[in-house]
């Protein structure tokens, strides 16, 4: 019978789910990372973004009320779902996600997702689920939905879900003091992010910047180049020999190095689940990475480490051109010159007749 026990209605062909929990907790795991509620369907209250009020009389003067708001992923339990038989019978959902909203329809294609979260969906239901997730970081169950999160990441590769979960993992591992599950699970959360949160944490605690520390915060300042692509070991070789050279050490004495007091704040957003208060989904942090004396050390530290990265390019080049056999040094200086006749071409210094003259020569040369 699926995941819920049916009881249809005479008029129409739809499955009340009301209080029947139970039957979809024998097909959902991870149940205790959910949120369920159990409210008529005309008392749940409203579900958005920012502060709504009611604004009622009562012996003539008017009462503001500010409404309760709860987790867009609740899933209220005496709301209607109707059964499909495929994802292409439902529209996909808005922006601003939630389980209330839900046609029937989509409530069914929900619950049945929540079955195996890795099977592909609309990323309306993802987020619905990620913020009760976000809601657990906080106030739940940390480790398991640090878990789910990262399972999530790893088959939902929508962009804005994957920033949008990098910073909540980042902030809530600092709100709870979790820096040991965020550098443990770093790299299977596919985490390159340094943001100012981790910064700030690492001044306040006198920490010191890994090497790996420092490249990520060289693409977060995106000063991180093409050439280096294919050569990150060498170039985070580059990077171990000017740290030694500039203080003497193998890492960036970030702790003892910078004075953060006077460095601006800035919002930044911490979280998407659009129930939270904004104070909370946007705090406000030292703004580290955009600073002047921060730049100014990581930009030197960089380009430094980039001319030598290109130095030991050239080596490399050498030796390897001077393995070659005569046959294969042949071969690299024709494609050489191809390219260089390739390149006159394309910004116009060659014409289309003078440069397939020039290339059928190249060709009748070499053979």
């Amino acid at each position: 019978m699926g995941i819920f026990n049916f009881s249809k209605n005479k008029k129409k062909d739809v499955s009340i789910v009301n209080n029947q929990a139970i039957a979809i907790k024998k097909q959902i795991p991870n149940l205790e990372l959910l949120y369920f509620s159990d409210l008529p369907a005309n008392k749940i209250p409203h579900i958005g973004m920012g502060f709504v009020i009611n604004i009622s009389f009562i012996d003539g003067s008017p009462q503001i009320i500010e409404e309760e708001k709860l987790d867009p992923s609740t899933i209220f339990t005496s709301l209607p779902v109707s059964k499909i038989e495929s994802l292409e019978e439902v529209e996909p959902l808005p922006y601003w996600p939630n389980y209330a909203s839900m046609s029937p329809k989509q409530r069914f294609a929900y619950l049945t997702w929540l079955q195996d979260v890795t099977n592909p969906i609309d990323m309306g239901y993802v987020f619905t689920y990620y913020y009760g997730l976000e809601r657990q970081l906080l106030f739940g169950d940390f480790e398991k939905a640090f878990s789910e999160i990262i399972k999530l990441r790893k088959y939902h590769k929508n962009k804005s879900f994957q920033k949008y979960s990098e910073n909540a993992l980042i902030f809530s591992s600092f709100y709870n003091n979790r820096l040991d599950l965020l550098l443990k699970d770093s790299d299977q959360a596919s985490l390159d992010r340094f943001s100012n949160i981790q910064l700030q944490f690492a001044y306040n605690h006198n920490l010191n910047l890994s090497v790996q520390n420092l490249i990520s915060i060289f693409k977060e300042l995106k000063l991180f180049k093409p050439p280096i692509k294919g050569f990150e070991d060498l170039f985070e070789k580059c990077v171990i020999n000017n740290l030694s050279t500039e203080y003497n050490a193998n890492h960036f004495p970030f702790g003892k190095k910078l004075d953060i007091s006077k460095i601006k704040t800035r919002k930044e957003q911490a979280f998407s689940n659009y129930s939270f208060p904004d104070e909370l989904r946007y705090p406000e942090v030292k703004d580290i990475l955009n600073s002047k004396d921060f730049k100014k050390e990581i930009t030197k530290i960089f380009n430094y480490s980039y001319e030598e990265l290109k130095k030991e390019k050239a080596i490399l080049r050498k030796v390897k051109k001077e393995n070659l056999t005569e046959v294969e040094k042949q071969k690299l200086k024709l494609q050489k010159e191809r390219n260089r006749l390739k390149k006159l071409y394309d910004t116009n210094i060659l014409k289309k007749d003078e440069y397939e003259l020039l290339i059928n020569k190249l060709e009748s040369d070499s053979d």
